[in-house]
């Protein structure tokens, strides 16, 4: 929202404000300039309540007028502290129309309350500004999101859980050892055409089903992103191949391709039916995107395709990876442009495709691709996000920001009968910055979990012992000095002094200081297996949570049972350095947009 003129409005009232209601909503500011409403509902002089930032009292206010008249008197329940300008805050304000009582609460935490009596305010409900007077006002300068209103009031808890709802804002997958395997020996590959050819009128399928595929037309063949391709005139160039996939399942399609212009509608690949595509990934001049869609039946009479579209402009004489994917259990497509997601729909109902599946056009021999193809492969299931990064060749790549690690000392992807996953080795040395995730503030409330797999050898232990002794950080939230989180190992003595291996969640008291909350696993840590590790941060009541394959631990050093704890910020990079094997890191804030 601009501030000065940018709202959006329902087509008519949401609210009953004479009974009890609730509104809620994410907001940032961009200054604090003058009042600025998030939510509200218009009557015919005012609004019926405003969820808002109040520039007089320099707080969060959930305010109501005391009645639908010109310069009526305002009630307020304020913040106990000024907003902070350009950070996610979540707002809720309730009313309760059998007490007349108004509250607010900010980040899920009860800030004040006040008492007034609604009235009918039966005009739109408005995002990003209020009414006052008779006219429009308080116009927001900044970020809205996940707006939500109720006909009752929230109590304290569903404030508290709606201002921790947890929102991803880093998931490295780390499976990109993998991308080999995606394309020789995974059981759900279903073909792969390398177009390596370069003479002849067919393409071998690498696959174990040997669905190969046969040329016609205006084609050639010619250098590929990966050894050879083929080349299609635009007119009459195309390949056809028995069905390849089952189109009522989940599945994955996925090409190289380069444009020689971006003058048509140029069909890189498709699986059709009598009458029509079941699927089709192609470039569309009208909206110059590469597009991936499918149908909801084989009728060619009306226009039945649900378009998943990408961010921007093709390039020309490019290399581009596109990858579509239909997922059967949400029923949704998406498609990914070197290895990214961009674009996603949901396909009401698909349909059995039984007929061929071709590479540079269309059923009805229309759409002709102009320019050149590679490496056609087909899955039997969704790829992840970071399966699909990895076919491009992207590596520590989080899904989320699209962003990539940077991988140092003894660490590397890899490939195994256990997982595919980042391995790091025994000098300690390994390590992947990660860089900060945006808006990931752990003076807030947050979570971080992971699989992890500590790996002790016998050559270990007839080097080292029976128990590793090394502290072992899985994930950190780093600041200069010290983490302000560490997920991960450390050896901790008994009452003997004997080493017990034990996973960890460590919080730093603060950030200049050495000092840490810990929760510990209450049994040893196994050794040579993979387990899951999570760890919370409650801000709001300054707790903290660890759990092991799911369970909660109840082993805590320097707190009372998880509790009293406060985080202070981590203001740098996100980073692992464990001694074995790492898969699947996520981070997450509340629900921060």
């Amino acid at each position: 929202m601009d501030g000065s003129s940018g709202y959006a409005t329902t087509t008519g009232p949401v609210l009953n404000t004479t009974t009890s209601f609730s509104a809620s909503a994410w907001v940032k500011l961009n200054n604090t300039n003058g009042y600025q409403t998030v939510v509200s509902q218009d009557g015919n002089q005012g609004s019926g309540f405003y969820l808002q930032y109040s520039k007089d009292d320099n707080a969060w206010a959930f305010s109501m007028l005391t009645a639908d008249q010109a310069n009526a008197p305002v009630i307020r329940a304020t913040s106990t502290k000024p907003p902070v300008v350009g950070v996610w805050t979540h707002l809720a304000g309730t009313y309760d129309a059998s007490t007349g009582t108004i509250t607010l609460y900010v980040d899920g935490v009860k800030q004040a309350t006040s008492v007034n009596r609604g009235w009918a305010a039966g005009g739109n409900l408005v995002i990003g500004a209020g009414k006052y007077d008779g006219a429009r006002a308080d116009y927001l300068a900044g970020q809205v999101d996940d707006v939500q209103v109720w006909q009752r009031v929230l109590s304290a808890q569903d404030a508290h859980d709606l201002a921790n709802a947890a929102a991803p804002l880093a998931k490295y997958g780390l499976a990109e050892g993998c991308s080999t395997v995606l394309g020789t020996t995974m059981d759900s590959l279903q073909s792969s055409w390398a177009f390596d050819e370069g003479t002849g009128n067919t393409a071998g399928d690498t696959s174990p089903f040997g669905n190969t595929m046969t040329l016609t037309g205006g084609y050639d063949w010619t250098t590929g992103q990966t050894t050879g391709a083929v080349h299609f005139d635009g007119s009459t160039g195309y390949g056809t191949a028995a069905p390849a996939v089952d189109t009522t399942q989940s599945f994955t399609v996925s090409a190289w391709a380069k444009l020689d212009d971006a003058n048509g509608l140029y069909t890189v690949f498709t699986q059709g039916g009598s009458h029509t595509a079941a699927f089709q990934l192609r470039y569309s001049r009208d909206v110059n995107r590469w597009v991936f869609g499918m149908t909801t039946a084989d009728d060619d009479t009306v226009d039945n395709y649900h378009w998943a579209l990408g961010h921007q402009a093709p390039p020309v004489g490019v290399w581009t990876l596109l990858t579509g994917v239909f997922d059967q259990a949400t029923m949704r497509v998406r498609l990914y442009v070197n290895g990214k997601l961009e674009g996603q729909n949901t396909v009401p109902t698909v349909w059995s495709a039984t007929g061929g599946f071709t590479v540079g056009s269309t059923i009805g021999a229309s759409n002709f691709f102009k320019g050149s193809i590679d490496q056609v492969q087909v899955w039997s299931q969704v790829l992840t996000d970071d399966q699909v990064a990895s076919l491009y060749g992207h590596q520590y790549f989080d899904t989320i920001s699209t962003g990539t690690g940077t991988a140092a000392g003894g660490v590397s992807l890899r490939a195994d009968d256990s997982a595919c996953a980042a391995r790091f080795d025994i000098s300690g040395t390994g390590q992947v910055d990660a860089g900060r995730p945006a808006n990931l503030r752990t003076e807030k409330s947050y979570t971080v979990e992971a699989w992890v797999y500590h790996s002790w050898t016998s050559s270990d232990v007839a080097t080292h012992g029976e128990v590793d002794t090394g502290g072992r950080a899985v994930v950190g939230l780093d600041d200069p000095q010290f983490s302000a989180e560490l997920l991960g190992y450390h050896s901790l003595p008994d009452a003997n002094g004997n080493p017990h291996g034990k996973w960890t969640m460590l919080i730093s008291t603060s950030a200049t200081g050495s000092g840490a909350w810990w929760a510990v696993s209450d049994n040893d840590a196994v050794d040579n297996t993979w387990v899951h590790l999570a760890a919370t941060y409650d801000a709001s009541t300054n707790t903290m949570a660890f759990y092991v394959n799911g369970v909660k631990q109840n082993t805590y050093l320097n707190t009372n049972n998880g509790q009293g704890v406060t985080s202070p910020r981590a203001q740098h990079k996100l980073w692992p350095l464990p001694k074995g094997l790492v898969e699947g890191s996520r981070s997450a804030n509340r629900r921060n947009p």
